[in-house]
Order: C-alpha cells, then sequence, then structure tokens
C-alpha cells in the first residue's frame, strides 16, 4: 500500500492509497521552485495517466513515502534530487503509480 507523507505548515500529514480523498491539498512543486496545494485526487496507474486528455506531469513536494502493508509503515525519506510524480488536471491532482510504488522522476533546481 502506497502512503505519501507532507509538510502542512508544522505538521506531517499524509495519504493512502486506497483511501476516499478528503479535502486534502497536497504541494506540489512550481516551477519556480516554490510550490502550491492543489486538491489530491488519489493514485493513478501510469498507463491511465498517460491515456488522460489534457493532463499534465507535475511533481509533488513530498517529504518520505512508504509501500509497506499493515498498521505500521516503514517511511522513507525521498532520494536527493527526486521527486513522487503527480498527474495534474482540470479537477485536481493524482500520485502516478507504478508496480505498486510511486513513481519517482528527478527534480531539476531553478536557477
Amino acid at each position: 500500500m502506497i502512503q505519501l507523507r507532507y509538510r502542512y505548515n508544522a505538521v506531517f500529514k499524509s495519504v493512502r492509497e486506497g483511501d476516499a480523498p478528503n479535502h486534502e491539498v497536497l504541494p506540489v512543486l512550481t516551477r519556480d521552485g516554490d510550490f502550491e496545494r492543489v486538491k489530491w485526487l488519489g493514485f493513478i496507474d501510469l498507463e491511465d495517466a498517460k491515456a488522460m486528455a489534457n493532463a499534465k506531469p507535475v511533481k509533488f513536494d513530498i517529504h518520505q513515502y512508504s509501500t509497506s502493508v499493515g498498521a505500521m509503515p516503514r517511511w522513507r525519506y525521498m532520494p536527493e534530487g527526486m521527486a513522487v510524480q503527480g498527474c495534474l488536471t482540470n479537477l485536481g491532482v493524482y500520485a502516478v503509480a507504478e508496480d505498486g510504488r510511486p513513481r519517482m522522476v528527478e527534480t531539476t533546481k531553478p536557477g
């Protein structure tokens, strides 16, 4: 089960695969290196994301992730220079999953 942990003000929050989106907004990185909060829609398979019309790839500002099953997730820090790929639609944003894991993509630093 995929889980993502992100910072919201001074608190860590998380979203979990299989849970219905509940008014969550997740941080999406912008081209200038800042982030904006976008309505969370859940997880989507890579092939389904590729097939979505008018969807754009984005990168999440995620602190940690877990793919463990059970009540106690084994959190892993995001590797340096990597981000979880998102799929931005006109309704909100999905996190892209591939082979039971969040899809990781390289980040680029502004400047």
